[in-house]
């Protein structure tokens, strides 16, 4: 009971501080992730948690642009969060399993830019597991565009960002850059490719 008491007080302290750092329409994510953390022994995910700031998305600090209003969101929908994913990666290095907030790993980088672009809500997924739920979220495309996220199944992702082009976190060496998707291809085989609905 004790335990208990001590998560609560931890859990409750998080909720001030988040609503202080202006992340009050993030806590639920926030919290879920702490909590995933305790289950899975990842202490570091406390430190993660906590260095995380506004709810303000990288998108808008990167372009410097006011709330996209309604009319304009379809259109900016696909690209935002590849605007993210730039920001996030920036400055940042690869590790595997990594999902910031200086490091991440393929899969990482494309969930957490997807999180805060708030196109999609759950849970962490990885190259083996992203085809599982991206139907309810992403549809499946054939001809990729600039925003689409491409993926080999068990093996790379990131994001679509030009003609035979990609951004992703790579590896170790690599890091976190631009690269070519064809290149993957010949590695790996084809792709899959899935569009924001």
């Amino acid at each position: 009971m004790e335990s208990l008491g001590i998560l609560l007080v931890i859990l409750g302290s998080l909720v001030v501080r988040q609503v202080v750092r202006g992340r009050s329409s993030s806590i639920p994510a926030d919290t879920s992730d702490i909590v995933t953390g305790l289950f899975t022994g990842n202490f570091s995910a406390f430190t993660e948690v906590l260095s995380r700031q506004s709810d303000t998305t990288a998108a808008q600090i990167a372009a410097g642009a006011a709330v996209i209003d309604n009319e304009d969101s379809s259109q900016y929908k696909g690209t935002r969060p590849v605007d993210i994913a730039r920001t996030l990666g920036h400055g940042s290095t690869y590790v595997s399993g990594g999902t910031g907030p200086k490091s991440y790993d393929c899969s990482g980088l494309v969930w957490r830019a997807e999180k805060d672009a708030g196109i999609y809500p759950g849970a962490r997924f990885t190259t083996h597991t992203f085809t599982n739920i991206a139907p309810k979220y992403w549809t499946k495309v054939s001809s990729p565009e600039n925003g689409d996220i491409v993926i080999w199944v068990g093996h790379h992702m990131g994001y679509v960002v030009g003609p035979d082009t990609m951004y992703s976190a790579l590896s170790t060496n690599s890091g976190i850059k631009e690269s070519s998707i064809s290149g993957e291809t010949a590695a790996r085989g084809q792709p899959q490719y899935w569009r924001h609905k």
